[in-house]
């Protein structure tokens, strides 16, 4: 629309960040210098790993992305022969923020999902996006297995220069006794 400056389009859109990561949409609308709009129902493709869905998502001219109603999950959601599956786990929020000037992404209202069942609150989550280490939490581990049944571990990662790192991990078994570890590099 030329004289509102408004572009609107509607199919399979795919747009692509300097850092590689991919963001795919059905429908997106920008204004006429491609900065800022609005999106429904998107998937970010990180290129580092990792996926996040949302309902809807807004497009600042700083290109930052705000997800509505988002999850993400670093588990492959198709199966070999390319079909569509529920991942394990996954983090659901009600809005991420994605910056791609410090390559963050920040939940609010993020909560840990286990085969559909929402059993973490994470309060302050953030992750980075181009897969650089930094100090913090870890997204948790669950699993379950014959000898420890439900596995629920923690990490903090501490970044101490550009080839030291500790990473301590506390474990919570409902098979077994606690654990604590530390791994140093």
């Amino acid at each position: 629309n030329r004289e509102t400056g408004q572009i609107l389009a509607k199919g399979a859109i795919r747009l692509v960040d300097d850092s590689g990561n991919q963001l795919f949409t059905e429908a997106i609308e920008l204004n006429d210098q491609f900065e800022a709009g609005a999106m429904s129902e998107l998937l970010l493709a990180l290129r580092a790993g990792g996926r996040l869905a949302a309902r809807s998502g807004e497009r600042g001219e700083d290109e930052s992305i705000i997800l509505t109603d988002a999850a993400y999950t670093a588990c492959a959601v198709t199966d070999p022969e390319g079909c569509d599956k529920d991942p394990s786990w996954r983090i659901t929020a009600d809005r991420v923020t994605y910056d791609p000037a410090d390559s963050k992404i920040r939940f609010r209202g993020a909560m840990l999902e286990l085969f559909g069942a929402r059993i973490l609150p994470l309060p302050g989550l953030s992750l980075r996006a181009d897969g650089e280490a930094v100090s913090g939490f870890l997204v948790p581990d669950v699993r379950i297995t014959n000898v420890n049944g439900l596995e629920l571990s923690s990490r903090y990662y501490w970044r101490l220069a550009e080839n030291k790192d500790l990473t301590a991990r506390g474990y919570v078994f409902s098979g077994v006794s606690p654990m604590v570890s530390a791994q140093w590099r």
